[in-house]
């Protein structure tokens, strides 16, 4: 809450947590948009590499930690995957071996065009989802292939043949419903990607889901086994937060992860120390 001389402003927290996180991109590009194109283009991809960051620190804290003399990697990033299969293999952004099972990352930071979001125009649609997904999925693809061919290239000689789990990142958001898996399934077919034996169907989650999926990993869950029964569960064709909720909890401790508690209070700390330079006190 803000209070001022003349009275008290209640934030509502699920709306102020909105604002400075999902809701801060459309904030500033339609501001700067009416400032200069070049304003707008540079703050996209200024957005573009915030997103990345972020969900590349969530995984890196949700990988598995193997402890001993010796203990193999268990996180890889795009230039392991480059030494391992040369620079003309596609490379996704991360691959976790989670020991029984192998997940691929691929993170994207684009949304959904206002032509999509508000008029509904289907070849916007199938433009976007080009964009945010099939583009994706092309990398995910190739690299799986890769890594289920030779892995040891990749986690040594001992490594045997594993499932891959590959997964799109949608760090803008993306509505996973009956209707958009779908037609997400329908792209997939016609460029027949993800048709390796050994590949497990297409997860597309977003950067809530991914945090909540960091607080179960500090909890020992393994997050790319959870990743695979949710899109072989008879909710697949809905969100991964639906999932988790039917199946954990709505009120689950868990989703939450320690660096997610650390980063709301140094939120709010940061708005009492600007509440306070400007006289007004901030409470939370």
């Amino acid at each position: 809450m803000l209070l001022f001389d003349e009275g008290l402003l209640v934030l509502d927290s699920n709306l102020l947590m909105e604002r400075v996180t999902s809701g801060l991109y459309w904030i500033v590009h339609e501001r700067l948009a009416t400032e200069s194109d070049a304003l707008r283009h540079r703050w996209t991809q200024v957005w573009g590499d915030m997103v990345e960051q972020f969900a590349e620190a969530e995984l890196v804290s949700a990988a598995p930690v193997v402890f001993g003399e010796g203990a193999p990697p268990t996180f890889f990033t795009e230039d392991d995957l480059a030494a391992a299969y040369g620079e003309g293999t596609k490379r996704t952004d991360v691959v976790i071996d989670s020991g029984e099972r192998v997940g691929l990352f691929e993170i994207v930071s684009g949304q959904f065009t206002t032509k999509t979001r508000v008029d509904g125009e289907p070849d916007a649609f199938r433009a976007d989802l080009e964009k945010i997904v099939v583009k994706k999925v092309r990398q995910l693809s190739e690299t799986g292939q890769a890594i289920m061919d030779q892995p040891e290239l990749l986690f040594g000689n001992d490594a045997p043949f594993r499932p891959v789990v590959p997964v799109v990142v949608a760090g803008g958001g993306f509505p996973v419903n009956p209707v958009t898996v779908s037609a997400v399934v329908e792209r997939l077919n016609e460029e027949e990607l993800l048709v390796h034996g050994g590949m497990r169907p297409l997860a597309i989650i977003e950067l809530e889901e991914l945090a909540m999926l960091n607080g179960l990993a500090t909890h020992g869950v393994d997050i790319v086994r959870t990743i695979e029964e949710w899109t072989a569960s008879d909710l697949a064709r809905t969100s991964l937060k639906n999932w988790l909720l039917t199946v954990y909890g709505s009120g689950s401790e868990m989703f939450r992860s320690e660096e997610a508690g650390h980063r709301t209070q140094a939120l709010f700390d940061e708005m009492r120390l600007f509440g306070s330079q400007r006289g007004v006190m901030v409470a939370s």
